[in-house]
């Protein structure tokens, strides 16, 4: 009995597995490209399986799927993935796969030319101009913020023109971490791009991929690509982009403008340290403050400043509930941007011109601060004949920044708070500034908000800050072969930061039967500053690129090239007091002191240097699976003594694309890319002074040298 049990069990087993073997069948097939050429390491997957494989080096391949019609799925990186409907009876087929132009030609710029996205083995991040265009931000550096891993933007200051500092991978240096930016090729700001022209940015974060930068490029490079004129058939395409709206704090302004208790709270801080109160009112007086500590607008019946007869004379007394904040500073501020563009080109010519203008409004009340941006690009190309092609890029940058107060905006906001406690308003009931109270108010000789709210009020104390940048690339690609590529470019730009900062005396009135008084020293002193400062930088590149691929497997680039560079620097400063005018802001009507001294001050400075490097690299792919690269570069800088001006800094770098082995294919649906790489390499560091090697002596105190 336990026999016949066994042997039924066993022809059930055996019943069921030759079912499900009848249920499957095996297929085969090949996938070709458009060229019909065979298509090594492509995943064939059934639809909703994990059940796949991978052709071979002939591009077959073959596989068991249910029987009935089946879907397989059929991928590979670099071309567009497609889904083959295979009928019940049908065993055999022919899969064609299309390239993917988008995912298989996708470069990235590195330096001195681009590289496959997928091929990289340095540390290199992109960002196109998709991923920028929806964000909404006065600079591009701000842009940035979140795009790139590794890529540290800090913010340190909200005034209209403020941008961010930019980081690579923490600091590593006392003397700063900035990276190296390079503007199509060149030295340039980053904020000092218009957004809307930019096409990619290359954020590169590692020595192996930063050699060819040499000492240049310690904290890391970041490449900014501008767009540039397509073929269009000679149309033209123009673009437009605005915004109007406004900006706001994202933090609580809702300050403290009771009377009462700023009096209160402060009085027992000040005297829980240094035994005496702040504010010397009395019970009677904290009883005042007490019975207005619900007004938010000055009732008739309880003025917030009370004229009282005190120590022989008449003073105010204060009881106010003011808002200081709302009364000096806006929380909302208008601000606009424009940008258009023209674009175009035929076979022989391409151009791309674009011109962008932001207005920002800032923060302060009585004379609003206002930064004026204007961005202008002209880029085109054109080719000479069937080997050469020159072009021509030429953008300029120039900002204004218009406001009041003393020194900068920060200074207003970090001074005005000081000692405005909401008891004082910002005017006597007569329309005189506060600036010293009455005697018996406050204990020491404080002053009310430091003048700053005086400053804002009289508009006088004005600032002007200009900045303005050109640059100008012209660059001459000949290619006598398919496979080489030379390239020489020349740059010059001129950069140039004008500041004009004037002061003027601030006018109060202590007491109601005095005469207006003025503040005539620090931030009330008579003067005016004007600063110039004027950069020259040249450069010149030269580099050619052999690039083959043999046997339709191997893939070779080399790369070989030289960099100059020169920046003359000047500045120009003076400063004088006692301006004839406080209306008209000229170091021509600076006047003379009481004692009939004219005070005014020059100075001035000027800087130079000079880089000369040999760069190269050089790389290897076999298809597209296993990559290698080395590159570096030999560097010369001025800013080193004779001697230690020279250095050389080599890298190398392999990368293993995993995703493309055979064993990998039933992963693919998943994961369609999978790198392994490493990278070493060493880089110097020229980010110190002109002449920190030399030497010097103080020419202003000269008298304190000994010779000889």
């Amino acid at each position: 009995m336990k026999l016949s049990r066994s042997l039924t069990a066993i022809v059930l087993f055996l019943a069921t597995a030759l079912s499900a073997f009848a249920q499957t069948r095996t297929v085969s097939g090949t996938v070709l490209d458009t060229n019909q050429q065979p298509l090594i390491g492509v995943g064939v997957v059934v639809s909703g399986t994990t059940n796949g494989t991978i052709t071979g080096a002939d591009g077959t391949f073959s596989l068991r799927v249910p029987t009935g019609n089946v879907v397989l799925n059929v991928s590979s990186l670099g071309y567009v993935t497609k889904d083959v409907t295979l009928s019940s009876n049908q065993d055999r087929i022919t899969i064609v796969l299309e390239e993917d132009a988008m995912s298989l030609e996708e470069t990235v710029v590195i330096g001195y030319g681009t590289q496959k996205k997928v091929n990289l083995t340095g540390a290199i991040t992109a960002v196109d101009s998709k991923e920028l265009e929806n964000r909404s931000s006065h600079s591009l550096s701000n842009m940035l913020q979140g795009s790139v891993p590794g890529l540290n933007i800090t913010t340190s200051a909200g005034n209209p023109g403020s941008t961010g500092s930019l980081n690579i991978r923490g600091f590593t240096s006392i003397n700063g971490a900035s990276p190296l930016v390079l503007i199509d090729g060149a030295v340039g700001d980053i904020n000092r791009v218009n957004p809307n022209d930019v096409e990619s940015i290359s954020v590169i974060k590692d020595a192996a991929a930063a050699a060819v930068y040499g000492a240049r490029a310690a904290f890391g490079v970041i490449l900014v690509t501008t767009k540039k004129g397509n073929e269009s058939d000679g149309k033209a395409t123009v673009r437009y982009s605005g915004r109007l709206g406004w900006e706001e704090p994202t933090t609580s302004t809702d300050y403290e403008t009771t009377g009462y208790w700023s009096v209160y709270t402060i009085n027992k801080f000040r005297m829980a340290s240094e035994g005496s109160n702040y504010i010397l009112y009395d019970d009677a007086q904290m009883q005042q403050l007490l019975a207005r500590v619900n007004d938010k607008t000055e009732n008739p019946e309880r003025p917030w400043t009370v004229l009282e007869h005190r120590n022989g004379r008449d003073q105010w007394v204060y009881y106010g509930n003011n808002d200081w904040w709302h009364s000096l500073f806006n929380d909302r501020h208008p601000v606009q941007q424009h940008n258009v563009s023209l674009s175009g080109g035929n076979k022989s010519t391409r151009y791309f011109v674009s011109g962008g203008y932001d207005r920002e409004t800032g923060i302060i009340k009585q004379r609003p601060d206002v930064f004026h941006k204007f961005n202008l690009r002209s880029k085109i190309d054109f080719d000479i004949n069937k080997y050469m092609r020159l072009s021509n890029n030429t953008s300029f940058y120039h900002s204004l920044y218009d406001y009041v107060g003393i020194d900068n905006t920060e200074n207003a906001i970090a001074y005005s708070a000081a000692h405005a406690l909401p008891i004082f308003p910002l005017k006597n009931p007569d329309g005189s500034w506060v600036y010293l109270p009455s005697a018996g108010i406050l204990n020491g000789s404080y002053a009310v908000g430091n003048g700053r709210h005086i400053a804002f009020g009289e508009g006088k104390d004005v600032n002007f800050s200009h900045k303005s940048d050109f640059a100008n690339t012209t660059e001459l690609t000949i290619k006598p072969v398919s496979t080489f590529t030379l390239v020489g470019n020349f740059t010059y730009r001129l950069h140039q930061n004008r500041d004009t900062h004037r002061r003027v005396k601030l006018p109060y009135r202590q007491y109601p039967d005095s005469e207006i008084e003025y503040y005539a020293q620090g931030a009330g002193l008579d003067q005016m500053t004007e600063d110039i400062t004027t950069y020259n930088y040249y450069s010149a590149n030269v580099f050619g690129t052999y690039e083959e691929t043999f046997n339709n497997a191997h893939h070779v680039t080399v790369m070989l090239g030289s960099n100059y560079e020169n920046q003359h620097s000047k500045s120009v400063g003076a400063v004088g007091q006692y301006l004839l005018s406080e209306d008209l802001s000229d170091l021509d009507l600076v006047g003379a002191a009481e004692d009939g001294s004219t005070v005014m001050t020059v100075s001035g400075g000027q800087s130079e240097y000079a880089l000369l490097g040999f760069f190269g690299r050089a790389n290897y792919d076999y298809k597209g699976r296993y990559l290698f690269e080395v590159s570096g570069r030999y560097d010369g800088t001025s800013r080193f003594a004779r001697g230690h001006r020279w250095g050389l800094f080599p890298s190398a770098s392999a990368g293993w694309r995993v995703s493309e082995e055979p064993f990998f294919a039933s992963l693919k649906p998943t994961i369609n890319n999978l790198k392994i790489r490493a990278s070493y390499g060493t880089l110097g560091n020229q980010n110190v002074s002109n002449y920190l090697y030399i030497r010097t002596i103080n020419v202003s105190d000269f008298a304190h040298y000994s010779f000889g």
